[in-house]
């Protein structure tokens, strides 16, 4: 009987599913003085594509207010969330606050000007002020959520464009208008 009872719980715990690895947050700040890892803030990641690097699907990402220049493009990462409006010292996400600690979003390229800012399977971006178009094309998604967009600058893409089902869901967002050429909003 005992045999049988060792031989139900190895049987057991080999078909029982993995426990996934837990979800990190990844620090970006400007002011970091560490190594770069994005692994606390004093570590953290200089820009917000070096943080996306560091994320793994379920990572959070959180960005540290400031004026980051990236891209012209900036890719975000399926299943992570993206969170703007970190004093740098915030230890629990409910105590960010993206209106007074604004984290803007611009184009690193001055011959571009807009940033373009493209959705992942399943992404967020919360808290952000985006100078340039955010752009989900097809089998991507990505819910914005407490951001403002400033007027496209070159005027032929509007600010939230999506594209061949690609699926943008706004809420409690700004977005300017910026009268496109070729579609969007």
């Amino acid at each position: 009987m005992q045999r049988l009872s060792r031989i139900l719980v190895i049987l057991i715990l080999t078909f029982l599913p993995a426990q996934p690895a837990s979800a990190k947050v990844v620090y970006v700040s400007q002011s970091a003085t560490g190594d770069g890892s994005g692994s606390s803030w004093e570590n953290a990641c200089a820009t917000i594509t070096a943080g996306l690097a560091a994320s793994a699907s379920l990572d959070e990402v959180w960005v540290a207010e400031g004026i980051y220049k990236e891209g012209p493009w900036l890719q975000l990462v399926t299943d992570v969330s993206l969170y703007g409006g970190f004093q740098g010292r915030v230890t629990d996400r409910n105590e960010r606050d993206w209106m007074t600690h604004s984290v803007r979003i611009k184009s690193v390229s001055e011959a571009e000007r807009n940033l373009w800012v493209r959705g992942a399977v399943k992404s967020l971006l919360d808290g952000f002020v985006v100078e340039g178009t955010v752009y989900c094309r097809v089998g991507t998604s990505l819910t914005m959520k407490n951001c403002k967009t400033v007027k496209d600058i070159s005027g032929y893409h509007g600010n939230v464009v999506a594209v061949s089902g690609g699926l943008v869901r706004a809420i409690n967002c700004e977005i300017e208008s910026s009268q496109p050429i070729e579609g969007g909003v």
